[in-house]
């Protein structure tokens, strides 16, 4: 099942932190999952800040998960 961005708490009025803690938690601690689903987010979002705030943290979760994959292969 593909879920949104909202469904799983993010918003774009709460703070950064909190924002980011609540899709990962919605996505069982899977920095690519959030990462995907935020990059939805940033293409469809309905205004500016949604999409500049989806596509931050985006990239966020992006790295994250290329950090924890950099610590399992190395």
């Amino acid at each position: 099942m593909d879920y949104s961005a909202r469904q799983l708490g993010w918003d774009e009025d709460m703070g950064q932190s909190k924002r980011r803690r609540a899709v990962l938690e919605g996505c069982h601690n899977r920095p690519l999952k959030a990462a995907r689903i935020l990059q939805n987010t940033a293409k469809l979002g309905r205004t500016d800040e949604v999409r500049r705030k989806a596509k931050a943290d985006s990239s966020y979760f992006y790295r994250l998960h290329e950090r924890q994959r950099g610590q399992r292969n190395g």
